[in-house]
């Protein structure tokens, strides 16, 4: 545990976990936390109904800097309802003023269709694609102002930090839970809808909780479903991927 050659990775939800959860992770060898922050915004936090403080998500950074966690990435989003630029810049710079290693900015997508929550979300309360883009202009710059280096597909990495390290080693890869360190590495993931990549198998664990204990408990393995890709298709993924990194 707390092993340097292997990179143990939870996702935590600011929202409930406290910073004796993260010392206990720790203890157990997770030397990696992900975090997801749409918006610091009140506004934008009651649209998308999910609202969270700024003070507990600075002790979660404050307690993973205190224990043996070694990469720490808060994941954020733009093109949010209600969203203003200057809400989105202020909500970025303090991010970065946090100091993760990593900071992570994906665009709102608006799907109603197959998020039942974006159902109740009018699209009246969407910025226009414009002003989305310049919150992208306006989000990059400050980052790269701010000292982070964009690796690709909105991933921003700290120099020094361990995916810049693995960047300039040609050791970073690009599975469907993102950028890891490890190219080439076997990837187990744990929870429900987690996704294991060994060798040329892909295995999905059922995104329905009670779906994934029942599974876990009957047969250990909580696995959904399964794939395995042939050459050309392995071969495919394995240029995507170098050209991602």
């Amino acid at each position: 545990s707390g092993s340097n050659s292997r990179y143990f990775m939870v996702e935590v939800d600011a929202r409930t976990a406290t910073p004796q959860d993260v010392a206990q992770l720790s203890m157990l060898g997770v030397n990696a936390m992900r975090t997801w922050v749409p918006a610091m915004s009140e506004t934008v936090q009651t649209s998308i109904n999910r609202e969270q403080s700024a003070e507990s998500l600075a002790s979660l950074m404050m307690a993973a800097r205190r224990t043996s966690f070694r990469d720490v990435t808060l994941a954020t989003r733009y093109g949010l309802p209600m969203q203003s630029i200057e809400g989105l810049t202020n909500d970025i710079d303090w991010l970065a003023d946090l100091g993760p290693d990593n900071i992570v900015t994906e665009r709102y997508q608006h799907r109603p269709g197959l998020h039942a929550s974006q159902r109740l979300i009018p699209r009246t309360l969407l910025p226009e694609i414009d002003m989305v883009d310049e919150m992208e202009a306006q989000m990059t710059e400050r980052l790269l102002l701010a000292g982070y280096e964009l690796i690709g597909l909105g991933y921003f990495t700290r120099t020094g930090s361990v995916m810049h390290r693995a960047k300039d080693q040609g050791q970073l890869q690009r599975g469907l839970m993102g950028y890891m360190i490890g190219a080439g590495a076997d990837t187990l993931g744990f929870g429900a809808g987690a996704i294991s990549s060994i060798e040329d198998f892909l295995f999905r664990a059922p995104a329905d909780i009670d779906a994934y204990m029942r599974n876990s408990q009957s047969s250990g393995l909580a696995i959904e479903a399964g794939y395995c890709a042939d050459l050309a298709t392995a071969r495919a993924c394995f240029i995507v991927e170098r050209m991602l990194c």
